[in-house]
């Protein structure tokens, strides 16, 4: 049995997620100092597979270290909201 391609993007979109995350890090030089990064990304649950490889490549190639992680939004995609865009037709800014 053969399953179409677009039931498998239905059935993939329906474990995806736009993942918001906050990362609370120390800055390099000044440790006392705290600074705040805001990070919007697609990502699948359960797991967050996506984000656990960012938080590996932070600490593990970026001097300041993370304090704390927080998953502020998890947002399901509605496939129901999605529409086609016709080829060759684009918006320019300026």
């Amino acid at each position: 049995m053969q399953i179409e391609p677009h039931v498998l993007t239905l059935e993939k979109l329906a474990r995806n997620r736009l993942v918001t995350v906050e990362v609370i890090y120390r800055l390099p030089d000044y440790r006392h100092i705290l600074q705040r990064f805001i990070w919007q990304t697609p990502d699948v649950m359960p797991g967050l597979p996506r984000i656990e490889r960012f938080i590996a490549f932070w600490e593990r190639e970026i001097d300041g270290p993370i304090q704390s992680v927080r998953v502020v939004q998890a947002i399901p995609f509605d496939p129901e909201g999605l529409r086609h865009v016709a080829q060759h037709q684009y918006l320019l800014l300026h």
